[in-house]
């Protein structure tokens, strides 16, 4: 049944139900004069009888034939009530009355059936609203839902439709996942190639600083080579989380431990630049995460800081926690972030205008993808004092 036909089988039923509810009401109506006539009639015939008992079969053979049609037909014109006064409106106060409270209750009964069909129409059209907007939170929660059962009503059509639209949206995230997983799956290739020469070329390049060959080209070789390798190991983990098959652990982390292996893992930078770290020890604030990818993310972001804060500066890091999240801070004491390069940190292989020259433009964009899979947030802006600043926050939930 199509949503014309519906609205004209509704309409049918209302019409029916008005017509029932008034011949229910003109019986009723009927049977009421009925019983006041019949009420009257009695009352003049006992008092004529009661006025003239010789006459009360006479009486009785009158009434008889004043109730047959017929004689009512032919003696309606013999109205002598009228000429001692009378009017009809003399009759019909009370009975006018008694019909005005019995045309408000057949209007009201077919009122309450027809609000009674309209909210029964209601209820079964918010039902399948309903059943269809569960339909569309699971898909969107768990990426798969059973398919509803056909019904042929007026949100029939708009069921088809999200069926349609379910599909094909399915099927091109299939499409994308499978591509994305094609790329990162020919960029681990190209990376795992590049190894094992790279691999070569560093053991050269160490074997000739060693041994005094090549002077400052063997430094500068072996330099060079270590920036490849470690631009090989960002792409093979990234094309590890861009085919989803990066597997993290969920355990609790600590995160004075964190920051402190974390800045451990660029001390040469550090020392270099007689960097002073700042790591606040709070007690007791964790996350549930990684600890040796989460080291990864964090690691590059205390990089970004100490490429960029100048000899003798700071690095000074904080970190609190409520029911919410678990929130770290990491700031320098540099010149901060070129503004129009700012909304860019995170892109891959962005390098701004201070960028070193040994990077690479993938730390700070592998940091975001490794937090943001451990249901973390991360940002960077400017300091109103001066200098960088890293926000992270860990959420609970």
């Amino acid at each position: 049944m199509n949503k014309k036909q519906s609205v004209m089988a509704a309409g049918i039923l209302a019409v029916l139900c008005c017509l029932f509810c008034s011949m229910c009401a003109g019986v009723l109506l009927a049977r009421y004069f009925a019983a006041s006539q019949k009420r009257i009639l009695t009352e003049v015939t006992a008092g004529l009888v009661e006025a003239y008992p010789q006459e009360e079969k006479e009486i009785m053979l009158l009434v008889k034939k004043g109730l047959q049609p017929a004689a009512r037909e032919a003696e309606k014109t013999a109205d002598y009530l009228s000429a001692y006064g009378y009017r009809l409106s003399d009759f019909a106060s009370g009975y006018l009355k008694r019909s005005i409270g019995a045309a408000f209750a057949g209007t009201a009964v077919v009122l309450l059936l027809l609000a009674g069909l309209y909210g029964h129409v209601q209820k079964k059209r918010q039902k399948r609203v309903g059943e269809l907007t569960g339909y569309l939170e699971k898909i969107n929660r768990e990426g798969t839902a059973s398919i509803l059962p056909d019904a042929e009503d007026m949100l029939a059509p708009l069921q088809d439709e999200i069926y349609k639209t379910v599909t094909a949206l399915r099927l091109a995230r299939e499409a994308a996942v499978q591509e994305r997983k094609n790329f990162a799956d020919n960029l681990a290739n190209i990376a795992h190639q590049l190894k094992t020469p790279v691999a070569s070329l560093s053991i050269v390049a160490q074997l000739m600083e060693t041994d005094g060959q090549g002077g400052e080209r063997a430094v500068s070789l072996r330099k060079q080579t270590a920036r490849l390798e470690q631009l090989i190991e960002a792409l093979l983990t990234l094309s590890r989380i861009d085919a989803g098959v990066l597997q993290l652990e969920k355990k609790e982390v600590d995160i004075f431990t964190l920051l402190e292996l974390s800045a451990e893992g660029v001390d040469e930078i550090i020392r270099a630049r007689k960097i002073r770290v700042d790591i606040p020890n709070h007690p007791d604030i964790t996350f549930q995460g990684d600890m040796e990818w989460s080291m990864e993310a964090f690691s590059n972001l205390i990089k970004n800081c100490a490429e960029h804060t100048p000899e003798g500066g700071r690095i000074i890091m904080d970190y609190t926690c409520n029911p919410l999240y678990t929130q770290i801070i990491i700031q320098d004491t540099g010149a901060g972030f070129v503004p129009e390069e700012l909304p860019h940190v995170f892109e891959r292989f962005y390098r701004g205008k201070d960028a070193g020259e040994n990077g690479i433009g993938i730390g700070l964009s592998l940091a975001k993808s490794l937090i943001e899979m451990q249901n973390g947030f991360l940002t960077a802006q400017n300091l109103p004092e001066g200098g960088a600043c890293f926000m992270v926050r860990f959420y609970h939930h």
